[in-house]
């Protein structure tokens, strides 16, 4: 079987990365700048759903990635989830299976080895 990590996202949302936060970009690496262009465009795409200037988004998919780098990034617990065919997830001890749920994040590190990884500080 494939091991399975939930990041839930109340988990995700505690990983807030803010505009200021990409502006070190401008002055890097093509990598760098590249990121930061796709993230503008995020922003703007925020800034249009929202109907208001957006300060900060998550970084749910970066940190799910991360953490297969870096697993100490995240706490997990063994939870018996269950997800149905409708697409609801909840704990379940009859028919769940154990998978591990991220329970906690430590933003700071991540923002370490995000910002690290791209800006190729690390």
């Amino acid at each position: 079987k494939i091991p399975i990590t939930l990041f839930p996202l109340n988990i995700t949302a505690q990983v807030p990365i803010y505009r200021e936060d990409f502006e070190q970009m401008q002055e890097s690496d093509k990598t760098a700048q590249s990121v930061k262009a796709l993230v503008d465009v995020w922003f703007d795409y925020r800034d249009e759903i929202f109907g208001r200037r957006c300060e900060y988004t998550c970084m749910h998919d970066p940190l799910t990635l991360a953490a297969v780098v870096h697993p100490e990034l995240v706490r997990t617990q063994t939870i018996p989830v269950y997800i149905s065919r409708n697409g609801i997830t909840k704990i379940d001890t009859a028919y769940g299976r154990n998978i591990e749920v991220a329970t906690s994040v430590d933003a700071d590190k991540f923002n370490e080895v995000f910002f690290g990884t791209i800006l190729r500080r690390m």
